[in-house]
């Protein structure tokens, strides 16, 4: 028992601890002059504060103040409207569907309420193909969320050319308003900027380059942290050596300290299964960093267009079809395509040394496919090679 607040024991409710809810204390332990408390709502949440001897005096038993008929009748109806809506995701499970400005679609329902709010807190990889609505997805998840419960806090981090879509969105979508984070913050609190924003859009190369941002969103306090684009996370590995970029060292610091991570990106894999095995690391942890079948266990979520589909079930987005159109070449096309081919043949058995060869390699093939674009797309490519290997002979020849 704390001294001087005997009704601030564990299994007492109180009410001013967390926001206008009755919450009932779990620990309560002396720290200085005040308190550390952890503590638990109706919803079976725990959660916990340190407070000051001023804030433990607001705190008040469940109660206490003894009835009273006197209030005014529209300070009740107000309460009544505020414990409705605080209560509304019990009520309604799809309370961010039918409280947002946007018609869901199928998949991005299921991936909010089926894999993104599942086990939560959670990591988790949403890497659907371009056009699915990403952002309309994670408006609903951080939303939903906050109706829940579940986090107070958001740090969203994208592209610096990103950020006022997604202030604007956001704020019309889903009537959130996220503050978008410039240098001039932090004139405001120097010590401890970020915790007065608990809703943040942070540009990724801003925070990835600068130690001091990044431990400030380290030390933010957020419960989810969103990364759009999350393909830019890059990290490369050669044999036994990875190289970490400092956009991934960022994402590497707020995964260790923020509960709940959601990743955002259309292409998860660069064609490299060893940095894609880094890459997923993100998903894990500091002491469990690797991550196994991350489809299989939840933690990742990938349609491609032909799977995307209306209310309806119409499909989304016409049907792609790949197909070969043969084109036959006219006697003096086919005489050019010999001549050019015949010319990269012989450039490159000129070329001896490995490196040198793949550099003229490349640039002879692209001559290539220039003859299969035009007459005139080879024709000039062919007189700015001449013009250039005329002007290198003419240095040589000065020298």
């Amino acid at each position: 028992m704390l001294p001087g607040f005997a009704h601030l024991s564990p299994g007492s409710k109180v009410e001013g601890l967390a926001f206008d809810a009755v919450v009932e204390i779990v620990d309560i332990t002396a720290a200085g002059s005040g308190a550390f408390v952890r503590y638990r709502d109706e919803f079976g949440i725990e959660d916990s504060r340190l407070l000051s001897a001023e804030e433990l005096k607001k705190i008040l038993p469940v109660g206490g103040r003894g009835p009273t008929l006197a209030a005014d009748p529209d300070h009740f109806w107000l309460a009544i409207e505020a414990l409705r809506l605080r209560h509304a995701a019990v009520l309604n499970p799809l309370l961010a569907v039918s409280s947002s400005n946007v018609e869901a679609l199928p998949h991005q329902v299921q991936a909010v309420y089926d894999c993104m709010l599942t086990g939560h807190p959670k990591r988790f990889l949403l890497a659907d193909d371009p056009g699915a609505g990403k952002t309309i997805m994670a408006g609903l998840f951080i939303k939903e969320a906050l109706a829940r419960g579940w986090i107070r806090r958001c740090l969203i981090v994208v592209p610096g050319s990103l950020v006022e879509q997604w202030q604007n969105e956001l704020r019309e979508k889903f009537s959130l308003h996220f503050e978008v984070f410039e240098n001039s913050l932090l004139g405001d609190s120097p010590d401890e900027p970020l915790q007065n924003f608990p809703f943040l859009l942070a540009r990724l190369d801003q925070f990835s380059r600068s130690s001091e941002l990044t431990a400030r969103a380290v030390d933010g306090a957020y419960d989810l942290a969103i990364f759009d684009e999350a393909h830019k996370l890059a990290v490369s590995s050669w044999g036994s050596t990875v190289t970490k970029t400092k956009r991934f060292k960022l994402a590497e610091a707020i995964r260790d300290a923020v509960p709940s991570t959601l990743l955002m990106t259309a292409t998860p894999h660069n064609g490299k299964d060893a940095d894609y095995r880094e890459f997923l690391t993100l998903l894990g942890s500091a002491d469990q960093p690797v991550v196994e079948d991350p489809a299989g266990n939840g933690l990742m979520r990938r349609l491609i267009k032909e799977q995307l589909v209306h209310l309806d079930g119409t499909p989304l987005f016409p049907e792609r079809r790949a197909s070969t159109v043969p084109y036959r070449l006219s006697p003096i096309e086919s005489e050019l395509y010999e001549a050019v081919s015949e010319y990269v043949r012989e450039e490159m058995n000129k070329v001896s040394d490995d490196d040198t060869r793949r550099s003229v390699g490349f640039a002879l093939v692209v001559l290539q496919r220039r003859l299969a674009s035009s007459p005139q797309a080879i024709l000039r490519s062919l007189t700015r090679r001449r013009d250039r290997l005329r002007a290198q002979a003419d240095q040589a020849h000065a020298a």
